[in-house]
């Protein structure tokens, strides 16, 4: 895979096809750009495809302790540099759709059109208690992870009193499992206020920048609040919503058989 080597470390990335057009795809936490494999067929006609393996995630390599947004717009116009454009088309899936949708003050000059999979950052259950967090908390519960049971305890206690959703519980216990898990998580977690959203923003700047978009998400998708989401695709003037028959998790053929160009 190409490399980018940026200020705090290198970012892999995939690249495929020959498109006149460009477009960059975000993976989610914990994934890889390899769900993209699937998509070539569809994506290939329009677009030369590129998509960063993000930090921590797997042979890119990080060594700051934490991946905020301004590292993030650093790798998409490193990318486009690469490539030799000036403007682009983003996807992100899940919690990429959040780093997009932060960023979008900063990318509205190159982009040219959003294809949002499964967003995150728009009406996600739980993210507002990892955001309200105070930073000194989030060090101190980094601090437990040394016995990820403690951890695991103090979450289940949360789940019992209503104030911790139970796919934050299986998150923490899959992501506690392992040293290199535990550091993804807080790296992300540490620079997650810079990617901080909020719906009657994301909806005044996406009518006001008058950029195409697309969403697909899952009718029994367990993470995002579907009237929410809804309701804001109704309310924006360029925007399309392709629900599907599945659950977060949308990568695979129902969205082939649902995908408009």
């Amino acid at each position: 895979m190409p490399v980018l080597n940026c200020m705090y470390g290198k970012v892999h990335y995939l690249r495929f096809g020959e498109g006149p057009e460009l477009l960059i795809a975000l993976h989610g936490f914990g994934d890889k750009p390899d769900w993209l494999q699937s998509m070539k067929a569809i994506l290939t006609p329009r677009y030369t495809v590129v998509a960063p393996t993000l930090p921590w995630h797997g042979n890119s390599e990080w060594h700051k302790t934490e991946f905020d947004k301004t590292d993030f717009l650093g790798i998409v116009h490193q990318l486009l540099q690469t490539e030799g454009k000036t403007r682009c088309s983003i996807m992100g899936y899940s919690f990429g759709a959040r780093l997009i949708l932060a960023a979008l003050p900063e990318l509205r000059p190159v982009l040219q059109k959003i294809i949002l999979l499964a967003p995150d950052g728009i009406a996600t259950r739980g993210m507002n208690l990892a955001l309200l967090t105070p930073m000194f908390l989030r060090h101190w519960i980094q601090t437990l992870v040394r016995n990820p049971e403690r951890l695991l305890r103090l979450l289940k206690t949360g789940q019992r009193l209503g104030l911790v959703p139970a796919w934050l519980l299986y998150f923490a216990s899959i992501n506690m499992a392992l040293p290199q898990r535990q550091q993804r998580v807080f790296g992300y977690w540490l620079g997650l206020n810079t990617f901080a959203t909020q719906r009657k923003r994301l909806r005044r700047q996406l009518t006001q920048y008058a950029i195409p978009v697309d969403v697909y998400a899952g009718a029994q998708d367990p993470i995002i609040r579907k009237r929410a989401l809804e309701k804001m695709v109704r309310q924006l003037p360029h925007a399309r919503l392709m629900k599907l028959k599945t659950g977060h998790r949308i990568i695979g053929q129902e969205l082939l058989n649902n995908w408009q160009p």
